[in-house]
């Protein structure tokens, strides 16, 4: 295998470009908002290597570059999602609704470790007011 070392004017190019992929040339053209949606496809790829790597007994990398390329593909495909005219959802900051009246609710949540087999489950059962109902 022979490495050439590539001109220090390369190297910081391809720095650059790699750099303003996610975050922009200048404070006006930020581009944080794109992690959003490059995340999952970045998170995907690395979940797909572990399992090759895994379960089919292979030894590749991580394919950023294929993370990357996926997003830029959603963004050329899909321009309404990000236009400034589409509606944003807020959070309303309530994160609980109450029943109704005379009645209550059921929460629950459960869990599971692959490893030691080890489950777990809960539920809170509560009033209209949030008070638990023992």
């Amino acid at each position: 295998m022979q490495i050439n070392k590539l001109p220090t004017s390369i190297t910081k190019r391809i720095d650059q470009i790699q750099r303003n992929f996610l975050w922009g040339t200048t404070a006006t053209k930020k581009k944080i908002h794109l992690w959003v949606i490059a995340f999952p496809f970045f998170t995907w790829k690395i979940w797909l290597n572990r399992n090759n790597n895994l379960y089919r007994n292979t030894a590749s990398e991580i394919p950023l570059d294929t993370s990357k390329s996926l997003t830029l593909e959603f963004l050329h495909l899909s321009p309404r999602l990000l236009s400034s005219t589409s509606p944003t959802r807020k959070p309303d900051g309530n994160l609980w609704n109450p029943p109704p009246t005379c009645n209550f609710k059921l929460n629950i949540d459960g869990s599971f470790n692959i490893n030691t087999k080890a489950r777990g489950t809960c539920c809170i059962i509560r009033d209209k007011h949030g008070n638990w109902v023992t």
